[in-house]
């Protein structure tokens, strides 16, 4: 029906931006899992699902901060969450064996970008 489409709308407008910390939560666990440390990206999943859950909780059937928000709330928590994840889990990158990895990120090579280009 019509208000489902709508419902839809307003949820994917807002959890649309979920994905960028989504992206840096898969690569860190990723870097985590490859070095044999399964534990941490288990923990930041776990704030994130802490904090997700909290989160619907508050904005659906609490009404904080704003009464009425439902669906928007729904979508709202799941980023925030995600934010939250993703500046933890680059955080524990800075204090773990990776933490020489987070300089090279600020590095733009021209070359790497011309082949990668290339490629695709």
């Amino acid at each position: 029906s019509q208000a489902v489409v709508e419902q839809g709308r307003t949820y994917l407008s807002i959890f649309g931006l979920y994905m960028l910390p989504f992206s840096v939560l898969c690569i860190s666990g990723a870097s985590f899992r490859a070095i044999g440390d399964s534990k941490t990206p288990l923990f930041i999943a776990l704030v994130d699902v802490v904090i997700n859950i909290a989160g619907d909780y508050l904005t659906v059937l609490a009404s904080w901060p704003v009464p009425g928000l439902g669906i928007r709330g729904i979508a709202a928590s799941g980023v925030v969450a995600a934010v939250v994840a993703a500046v933890l889990s680059v955080y524990l990158i800075s204090r773990s064996p990776l933490a020489g990895s987070l300089k090279l990120m600020g590095r733009f090579d021209w070359h790497w970008q011309r082949r990668i280009l290339s490629i695709g």
